[in-house]
């Protein structure tokens, strides 16, 4: 019951390589629970796009963009081909670019939301980025190399990665990023979430997964509900507000 929404903290979710199930994750303990079957048997990355309200994955099987319902975990093709056979981290900048790592020609991509066509920016100089995150604050795109063990940062004018850091557990394939929370990692060695230092690249393990390989992790804002009565209450204050400049008038 409401009649105003407030903002409110993020989700953490991911696809779950075996199942190709959506999950939510518990970014204070790591452990995850099924949302439902997305309906595709090769997802890989996750996206949410914040303007548009919407959850984005890459099905390599199809060679296409989806959406995904965060609710259910239903998956639904979008447009045609990618172009690009291995896309795998996903992100969106501030401004509602979709970027893509393709393994397969190791370039960095942008992705059309509308036909799911992707096109090459340029080459990352790595060789197996398996995650992307934007961080919005600084404005910096991250990605992670499951081959070298390194978070980078990528020129998102030329698609050229750079060196941060070691990351510390080796099989890193999926990023996330949240203003309040920072960024986080999927390990597919361990299994496990951790959250990772922008500054150094380590690595910090927060808690078992309680699932194999996952493939994508994004935030997805949950809007609150505000309490009608407090709406209610809110909006008599500012009529009372209004009726008093008036009468001053």
């Amino acid at each position: 019951m409401s009649c105003a929404t407030a903002d409110a903290a993020s989700v953490l979710y991911g696809v779950e390589n075996t199942s190709n199930n959506l999950i939510t994750i518990n970014t204070t303990t790591g452990a995850s629970a099924s949302v439902g079957g997305t309906g595709f048997a090769s997802v890989r990355g996750l996206a949410y796009d914040p303007i548009a309200a919407t959850l984005y994955g890459v099905d390599n099987a199809t060679d296409q963009l989806i959406t995904i319902n965060p609710n259910t975990g239903a998956g639904a093709a979008v447009g045609g081909a990618l172009g690009f056979d291995n896309v795998q981290g996903l992100t969106f900048d501030s401004s509602g670019t979709l970027y893509g790592a393709d393994t397969s020609t190791n370039q960095l991509v942008t992705i059309n939301t509308s036909t799911g066509a992707a096109t090459a920016v340029g080459g990352l100089g790595f060789s197996a980025i398996g995650g992307l995150a934007y961080d919005t604050i600084s404005g910096t795109l991250y990605g992670a190399d499951f081959f070298t063990d390194e978070l980078i940062t990528i020129n998102t004018s030329t698609g050229a990665g750079t060196a941060v850091g070691a990351l510390g557990f080796g099989g890193v394939v999926g990023l996330a990023f949240d203003a309040s929370l920072g960024l986080f990692g999927a390990d597919t060695n361990t299994d496990a979430l951790i959250s990772i230092n922008a500054a150094t690249g380590a690595g910090a393990n927060i808690g078992p997964l309680g699932v194999t390989a996952i493939n994508g992790l994004s935030f997805v804002a949950q809007v609150v509900p505000v309490p009608a009565a407090a709406w209610l209450f809110g909006s008599a204050l500012g009529l009372l507000g209004w009726m008093r400049r008036r009468t001053a008038r």
